[in-house]
């Protein structure tokens, strides 16, 4: 059984996370794509970062939200050479594998955070070709919203332990005709309540994969798409194998 790797935030084991060189590293050793979070910036821009807060990235205080994208573009990734870099210079070096966009509009504690984000990535992605693009978040809504904006959007909805209730609800009666994948956190799957969840109709995309226990789980459940932390190393595992 083969499997497509998408690199979780890129290649977070070897660069910062999403920043230009995780990316490039996962399209350097043939990963399928690249996983990425986006959040909106005081002047409307699209960049890709993934916590609430820019503390434990940055060290900088505050949000995305507070900062001009010129103020964001001076912040290192890590104590690296790497900066948070535009949602539109991504796609434009890294069109040719399939990006999972993940809409950060809630914080840990729920609350709404980068209000104005839908809008301003709808307008973001009219310059792209959607072929290669997957619209992803923990938030319904948001993904609702984007798939009311244009139905040509392909999504996919984000389901952890904290928000099972969700999977639950759509194996009682059905997933929502806006939801074309469902990517539920890898722990769920060891829930018997979920060891069918390819007869929901949508395609089982989990995360986070990192070593070849987790694999053999996905192979027994006939699921061949998921996220990784370490999608170069489980890569060349899986081809000396």
């Amino acid at each position: 059984m083969g499997f497509n790797i998408i690199g979780h935030r890129g290649v977070p084991d070897s660069f910062p996370e999403n920043s230009m060189k995780s990316f490039q590293q996962a399209k350097n050793c043939g990963l399928y794509g690249i996983e990425l979070d986006v959040q909106i910036t005081k002047d409307s821009k699209i960049v890709v970062f993934h916590d609430s807060t820019l503390k434990r990235v940055t060290g900088a205080e505050g949000s995305v939200s507070d900062y001009s994208y010129s103020e964001i573009s001076k912040l290192n990734l890590l104590e690296s050479d790497q900066k948070i870099p535009l949602l539109g210079d991504v796609l434009k070096k890294f069109q040719d594998l399939k990006i999972f966009i993940e809409l950060k509009t809630r914080d840990e504690f729920g609350n709404r955070i980068n209000e104005g984000l839908e809008t301003a990535l709808h307008n973001t992605l009219q310059n792209f070709s959607k072929e290669n693009l997957i619209l992803i978040s923990f938030d319904v809504v948001a993904i609702r919203e984007m798939k009311e904006m244009n139905l040509n959007y392909r999504t996919g909805l984000d389901i952890g332990e904290e928000t099972r209730i969700m999977l639950d609800s759509m194996l009682k009666s059905k997933v929502p005709g806006f939801i074309d994948c469902i990517l539920p956190q890898f722990s769920l799957l060891s829930y018997p309540e979920y060891s069918e969840l390819n007869r929901l109709g949508k395609k089982i995309i989990p995360w986070t994969i990192n070593d070849k226990k987790e694999l053999n789980v996905l192979r027994t459940m006939n699921i061949d798409t998921f996220l990784s932390d370490r999608g170069c190393d489980l890569l060349r595992e899986i081809e000396e194998n």
